[in-house]
Protein backbone atom coordinates (compact mmCIF):
# COMPACT_ATOMS: atom_id res chain seq x y z
CA UNK A 1 0.00 0.00 0.00
CA UNK A 2 1.26 3.46 -0.86
CA UNK A 3 1.02 6.02 1.87
CA UNK A 4 1.25 9.78 1.73
CA UNK A 5 1.12 12.34 4.46
CA UNK A 6 -1.31 15.23 4.21
CA UNK A 7 -1.32 18.26 6.46
CA UNK A 8 -4.78 19.11 7.72
CA UNK A 9 -5.75 22.74 8.48
CA UNK A 10 -5.34 21.93 12.19
CA UNK A 11 -1.72 20.92 11.44
CA UNK A 12 -2.44 17.26 12.19
CA UNK A 13 -0.87 14.66 9.94
CA UNK A 14 -2.75 11.63 8.72
CA UNK A 15 -2.21 8.80 6.27
CA UNK A 16 -4.16 8.71 3.03
CA UNK A 17 -4.21 6.07 0.30
CA UNK A 18 -3.53 6.57 -3.43
CA UNK A 19 -7.26 6.59 -3.96
CA UNK A 20 -7.74 9.76 -1.91
CA UNK A 21 -5.12 12.12 -3.29
CA UNK A 22 -4.61 14.28 -6.32
CA UNK A 23 -1.44 15.83 -7.58
CA UNK A 24 2.03 14.77 -6.67
CA UNK A 25 3.77 15.10 -3.34
CA UNK A 26 6.61 16.60 -5.39
CA UNK A 27 4.35 19.17 -7.08
CA UNK A 28 5.57 22.13 -5.10
CA UNK A 29 2.62 22.03 -2.77
CA UNK A 30 4.87 21.10 0.11
CA UNK A 31 3.28 18.32 2.07
CA UNK A 32 -0.26 19.51 1.33
CA UNK A 33 -2.12 16.97 -0.79
CA UNK A 34 -5.68 18.03 -1.62
CA UNK A 35 -8.23 15.25 -1.25
CA UNK A 36 -10.47 14.39 -4.18
CA UNK A 37 -13.95 14.53 -2.71
CA UNK A 38 -15.45 12.09 -5.21
CA UNK A 39 -12.98 9.42 -4.14
CA UNK A 40 -14.54 9.27 -0.69
CA UNK A 41 -17.51 7.54 -2.34
CA UNK A 42 -15.40 4.96 -4.17
CA UNK A 43 -15.88 1.28 -3.43
CA UNK A 44 -12.16 0.58 -3.75
CA UNK A 45 -11.65 2.19 -0.35
CA UNK A 46 -13.29 -0.89 1.15
CA UNK A 47 -10.94 -3.26 -0.70
CA UNK A 48 -7.29 -4.22 -0.41
CA UNK A 49 -5.42 -1.66 -2.60
CA UNK A 50 -3.20 -4.45 -3.96
CA UNK A 51 -6.26 -5.87 -5.74
CA UNK A 52 -6.11 -2.87 -8.11
CA UNK A 53 -2.39 -3.22 -8.84
CA UNK A 54 -1.79 -6.78 -10.10
CA UNK A 55 1.77 -7.74 -10.94
CA UNK A 56 0.62 -8.67 -14.44
CA UNK A 57 -2.62 -8.49 -16.39
CA UNK A 58 -2.01 -11.98 -17.79
CA UNK A 59 -1.99 -15.41 -16.18
CA UNK A 60 -2.97 -15.32 -12.48
CA UNK A 61 -3.05 -11.52 -12.57
CA UNK A 62 -5.87 -11.65 -15.11
CA UNK A 63 -8.29 -13.00 -12.48
CA UNK A 64 -7.17 -10.32 -10.03
CA UNK A 65 -7.76 -7.69 -12.72
CA UNK A 66 -11.26 -9.04 -13.37
CA UNK A 67 -12.01 -8.90 -9.63
CA UNK A 68 -10.87 -5.28 -9.51
CA UNK A 69 -12.97 -4.42 -12.55
CA UNK A 70 -16.00 -6.06 -10.90
CA UNK A 71 -15.59 -3.67 -7.96
CA UNK A 72 -15.26 -0.74 -10.39
CA UNK A 73 -18.38 -1.78 -12.28
CA UNK A 74 -20.44 -1.44 -9.07
CA UNK A 75 -18.79 1.85 -8.09
CA UNK A 76 -20.84 5.09 -8.19
CA UNK A 77 -17.77 7.17 -9.13
CA UNK A 78 -16.35 4.90 -11.85
CA UNK A 79 -16.49 7.60 -14.55
CA UNK A 80 -14.82 10.22 -12.34
CA UNK A 81 -12.10 7.72 -11.47
CA UNK A 82 -11.50 6.99 -15.15
CA UNK A 83 -11.40 10.73 -15.93
CA UNK A 84 -8.85 11.20 -13.15
CA UNK A 85 -6.72 8.32 -14.45
CA UNK A 86 -6.79 9.68 -17.99
CA UNK A 87 -6.08 13.27 -16.95
CA UNK A 88 -3.17 12.28 -14.72
CA UNK A 89 -1.88 9.56 -17.08
CA UNK A 90 -1.97 6.76 -14.52
CA UNK A 91 0.33 4.11 -15.96
CA UNK A 92 -0.31 1.34 -13.43
CA UNK A 93 -3.28 -0.42 -11.95
CA UNK A 94 -6.99 -0.64 -12.57
CA UNK A 95 -8.66 2.79 -12.52
CA UNK A 96 -12.27 3.39 -13.49
CA UNK A 97 -12.61 -0.22 -14.58
CA UNK A 98 -9.76 -0.02 -17.11
CA UNK A 99 -6.29 -1.46 -17.40
CA UNK A 100 -3.30 0.65 -18.47
CA UNK A 101 -3.55 -0.76 -22.02
CA UNK A 102 -7.23 0.11 -22.21
CA UNK A 103 -6.52 3.65 -21.01
CA UNK A 104 -3.76 4.07 -23.60
CA UNK A 105 -6.20 2.95 -26.31
CA UNK A 106 -8.81 5.45 -25.07
CA UNK A 107 -6.26 8.26 -25.12
CA UNK A 108 -5.20 7.32 -28.66
CA UNK A 109 -8.82 7.67 -29.80
CA UNK A 110 -9.12 11.04 -28.05
CA UNK A 111 -5.88 12.27 -29.65
CA UNK A 112 -6.97 11.14 -33.14
CA UNK A 113 -10.30 12.89 -32.72
CA UNK A 114 -8.60 16.09 -31.52
CA UNK A 115 -6.20 16.03 -34.50
CA UNK A 116 -9.10 15.51 -36.91
CA UNK A 117 -11.04 18.40 -35.38
CA UNK A 118 -7.96 20.64 -35.48
CA UNK A 119 -7.36 19.73 -39.12
CA UNK A 120 -11.00 20.46 -39.99
CA UNK A 121 -10.82 23.83 -38.21
CA UNK A 122 -7.60 24.72 -40.05
CA UNK A 123 -9.20 23.95 -43.41
CA UNK A 124 -12.19 26.19 -42.65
Amino acid sequence: MYLLWAREPEAKLRIITPFTFIGSPMSGQGNVVPIIHWSRSSLCLEEDPELFFPVSFEGPGREQCEQAKAVCNRCPVKRRCLDYALNTQQMYGVWGGTTPDERRALMAVVRRKARAEAGAAARS
